[in-house]
Parts: C-alpha cells; structure tokens; sequence
C-alpha cells in the first residue's frame, strides 16, 4: 500500500487508523444508491475487504438512482455488479459478493463492521439484534424520497483516541515531575520575557504554598488571589509568558488525577468497578477474555495506585507557549522522558500482572498466552498512555431498545411554536414517518404508494407519538403533510440524497473502524423537504 496515496487522510487519524481501515472487512447488506454511496467512501480510503450481500437483480429503478450498476446489467444480479464496480475503484481493497448473509454469529464477528441499507425492517431488526448479541459494529443507512437516516449502533466499542475538540493538556504543574522542578528552580534570569509560563506556574505556585501553610489555593476568593500574586510577579507589565501563566492559572490547583468521566467510567470497568446496579451486560463482559484495552488499563490503574501516588501516565505533550527555543526544547525533553518512564512503569506492571506466579521469569511480550489473554504490544501500550484522558467506551442504544420503547421526543417543544423552531422540527417528524413507513411495511408488506395509504400512515403516527390530551389536533396539519410526502415518494431512492447519507454514513463507519473521534449516538436524520439535518439520541435516558 502506497503511504503518499492515503498522505491527505493520514494527517487525520495517523498511522493506526490506516491500518485499522487496511484489515479491516465491511459487509454491505443490499447494495442500493445508499449503501453503493456508503460502501465508495470507505473503498477510497482503503479498507482492507468487503463483502456485498444482495439478492436483488438489477432493475430500471437502480439505474435512476445507484451509480454502481449499468443499463447493460438489467437483469444480473445487483451486489455482483456493484461488487465489480467498487471494488475497481481502490486496487489495494479485496471485494466479494454473496446472495444471503451467514445465519452463524460467530462468523458475523469476522467482519469489523455491518452496514446495512436492505428495505425489508423485519430483516434490519433481525441484523441489529444478531449484531448487538455479537458485539459488531452496524451502521444503517437509508434513502427515502426526500429523507435520509443513518442509524449506529454500537456496543462496548473501544475508543483510544476520541480526539476531543478541545485539546487537554497534561502539564502536571499541581504536582510537578523532578525534572520540570530543576527547569522551574533554573530560569533563565536574564530574559525573564522567555521563560515557559509553565515553569512560571511551578515556581510561584510553590511560593503560594510556603507563604500559605503548603496549601494551595481552593476558596474562589484564594484563586483570584493567586491570579493576582501571578500577576505581580511579572518584572514589568504585558509579558506574554506571564499573560499566559495567568490565563492557565488553574492548572496550579487542577489535580492530574482528575481525568475526564468517561476515561474515568474505562478505567474503573477495567478493574470490575464494584457490583452495585450492574447488568447483566456487565456481568458478561466481565466473564469475557480481557481486551488488550481493558489490560493495559488494569495496568495503569494497579502502577498509578502502587507506583505513582495514584497519578496517571503523562501525556508527554506541550502546547505552543511563548518561549526562546533553547527552554521550549528543554521543556519537550523533559516531558518526553518523564512519559518515557511512565510508559515503562505501565508495561512493567502490565508484565507482572499478566505472568503465571509461577512463570515470573518468562513469560514475554511477543504475543504469548498468558494469564487473562494477549499482551499488548508496546506500541499501543504507550498510545493508551499518552491518550488516558481521550479513552472512552461507547455503547449507543441499541434498535430493539428503541423500537420497544415510545420516541424519546419532548412533546411540548414538536407542539409548540415558541419552544423549537421549523428546522429543529423537521428531523424529528421525518423520524417519525420514517418508523411509521416502516410500520406500514410490517403490516402491509409493501411500503405506503397510493392516495387511500395515507390517512392509515396518519393514524400510525398519532399511534406512535400521540398529541397532548389537551390539544388532541395539533399535530393533525403536520402528520397529514408527512404522511403525503411519504406516500408521494413511494419509497423511492434518490441519488442526490442517498450520496449525502452515504456520506455521513462512511464518515462514521470510519471513526468506527478506526476507534477514533467519537462516533453519532444514536441517529442522523436529513430532510431534504426542508433542508434541514439533526443528530437525533434515541435512548430513555438521553
């Protein structure tokens, strides 16, 4: 595989997440405009192999809207055309085409990932719920007229990287490492204007606590006293370094054990959390082989109790601060080693907690059994612990938990004016004549096309999202619209919607794959009638 050809996506989630996309096998089940959309946009990026599975022949109604299939293919099978078409797209990714999908889960977790664009709801629900039992990732997509829907579900899905928005730095000025003491004790006293504001906050923050009993400051009123104790320790006014050790004064106080809730939630089901309200799910996962994951946090948990005053690995990072490059290298250096070391430490008890007691001595990091599984490599190892703050593990809700329960909705917000606007609306009214349709399919068996369709796709949707009992009408108007849309489009894909939902769809298929950035929880709903799109959660508790 050629690096310069993936240089562009590289820059966005590095050499690891190409290689996840590299081995990893997506299986598209039903190879319409939405799912050939999905599937074109992981091919490019190069994913390693994918599978369509689709029993449909190719018909006029493909060629208005699918790209992947030709008028000279009427009549072949579909997901074979489409399986030629895609797969010659990317020379560097495998395809495959089968008629029906595997009944057997085990072989369903062969795949890293399920996109399913089939028409049939009863079949989606089978897959979603076979998915779920497997823990294997499912991106639904769907093209619908004007309306377009892509659905995840994930469960336990492992992120290393979550790559927030706003970066946070581990700098540990509350408790500094040795060797960020000795660069505080040393500034350069000449050219106090090119000093780290890092090293700043070291050294006065070390003189707040001797003047204050070794506290530091906690009452909002000691903070702003600190602030302006950093304040006037500048030589004379507008000092960069100094405005910035006064606008990061926080970090003086910030404890480096605070990690985010969620990195949080990892480490502690890492190490079994307690029994109190576990589930049943829980309780699996618990009887589960550890992943490599849940190991090396178990490691970092046990070297950060035992070995570090319960602080955790240091990120080794620094931001872009005002300095001479002589300090800035010398602060790089000194991060870097420390998270060096901590990365050893972490390994170290990672290796001792994995061995047999008895096997002490020999056990090795080369991919040996052990005791609870698979050693990790030192490569991710040393990725966990520099991204400790980023960990997450994700579970969205799932379809069966959505479909047995009423949508999650506020009534008083789609019924008012005054409370949500058109646009905001809109999303959550297509998602609604979305299952409504899919109701109407159940009982039907074919999907709502003719004049008499519409008044039974109204009455679904006043069974499925009831107006208030005090204004039993108002949302007659609204459910008469959608339900003539719906009836309008027949169902029909277009290809200029069914593009944009492959779009969005792929895109999270690649956080998915990649364990990158965090991916949509739970729905993403386009309405193309109104122009208008939303990320839509759809569990209970959301």
């Amino acid at each position: 595989m050629s690096s310069s050809k993936y240089d562009r996506q590289l820059r966005l989630w590095g050499a690891e997440g190409q290689e996840a996309l590299s081995t990893a096998h997506v299986v598209l089940v039903g190879a319409n405009a939405a799912g050939t959309e999905t599937l074109k946009n992981l091919v490019l990026p190069g994913i390693g192999e994918f599978t369509i599975v689709d029993s449909e022949v190719v018909k006029a109604s493909d060629l208005r809207s699918n790209f992947f299939v030709r008028a000279s293919d009427l009549g072949k099978e579909r997901g074979a055309v489409a399986a030629e078409l895609l797969g010659s797209l990317n020379v560097d990714v495998t395809s495959h085409f089968r008629s029906t999908l595997e009944n057997d889960d085990g072989d369903l977790r062969g795949y890293s990932l399920v996109v399913a664009a089939e028409n049939d709801p009863a079949m989606i629900e089978s897959l979603a719920a076979r998915c779920w039992a497997a823990k294997v990732p499912l991106v639904v997509v769907r093209s619908s007229g004007f309306v377009g829907s892509v659905r995840v579900q994930v469960r336990d899905l492992e992120i290393v990287e979550s790559k927030p928005d706003h970066v946070r730095w581990d700098l540990r000025i509350a408790e500094p490492f040795d060797e960020l003491k000795v660069l505080a004790d040393d500034p350069n006293a000449d050219r106090p204007s090119h000093v780290p504001y890092v090293l700043l906050l070291v050294k006065l923050i070390e003189q707040w606590k001797r003047l204050n009993n070794g506290n530091a400051p906690k009452t909002f009123a000691e903070k702003n006293a600190f602030k302006a104790f950093v304040e006037a320790a500048a030589p004379e006014p507008n000092l960069q370094n100094y405005e910035e050790a006064l606008n990061e004064a926080y970090r003086a106080w910030t404890d480096p054990r605070d990690l985010p809730e969620e990195a949080r939630d990892a480490l502690a089901r890492a190490n079994d959390g307690g029994d109190q309200g576990r589930t049943r799910e829980q309780e699996q996962h618990e009887e589960e082989a550890p992943t490599p994951l849940t190991l090396t946090l178990r490691a970092i948990a046990k070297w950060s109790a035992e070995k570090n005053d319960g602080v955790p690995p240091l990120a080794g990072a620094v931001p872009d601060l005002h300095s001479d490059t002589q300090s800035f290298i010398a602060l790089q250096r000194a991060y870097a080693a420390k998270a060096k070391r901590d990365v050893a430490g972490v390994t170290e008890a990672l290796m001792m907690m994995m061995r047999p007691p008895t096997e002490a001595t020999e056990a090795t990091e080369g991919g040996e059994p052990l005791k609870g599984g698979v050693l990790p490599d030192a490569a991710f190892v040393e990725r966990v612990c520099r991204h400790l703050a980023d960990v997450k593990i994700v579970s969205t809700t799932s379809l069966a938990a959505e479909l047995g329960s009423p949508p999650c909705f506020d009534r008083d917000e789609l019924v008012s004016d005054d409370l949500m606007s058109a646009s905001e609306k809109a999303p959550r009214f297509a998602y609604l004549a979305l299952r409504a349709a899919d109701t109407f399919f159940k009982t039907h068996n074919r999907w709502p096309a003719e004049a008499d369709d519409a008044p039974l796709l109204k009455k679904i949707l006043l069974a499925l999202f009831p107006p208030p009992p005090d204004a039993p009408t108002a949302l007659d108007a609204t459910y008469d619209a959608w339900a003539a849309e719906f009836v309008r489009s027949a169902n029909a894909e277009l290809h200029s919607v069914a593009a944009a939902i492959g779009g969005v769809a792929s895109q999270e298929a690649v956080k998915i794959i990649a364990k990158q950035f965090t991916p949509l929880r739970d729905a993403f709903i386009f309405d193309g009638t109104s122009g208008s799109a939303a990320a839509l959660p759809l569990g209970q508790d959301d």
